[in-house]
């Protein structure tokens, strides 16, 4: 009994830290210089008529999965 007793006074003691621990990896951070891809200028690139239908089939996928669901 007395070690749940003490087991609860640290845990009430111990405050939460969501942040505790909570570091980006510098390999996430580093950009790789041999990748010359530009995401946006790949996104900007698209055809507006191409972009369009890739955004209905996007909202027509997720409808179905929404009925699916369901």
């Amino acid at each position: 009994m007395e070690a749940l007793q003490m087991l609860k006074f640290m845990l009430k003691k111990e405050q939460l830290n969501f942040m505790k621990d909570w570091k980006t990896p510098v390999s996430d951070m580093a950009v790789d210089p041999d990748n010359e891809n530009d995401t946006l200028q790949d996104i900007l690139s698209v055809p507006p008529l191409e972009m369009d239908e890739a955004l209905e089939q996007s909202h027509s996928l997720s409808q179905l999965e929404v009925q699916v669901k369901s």
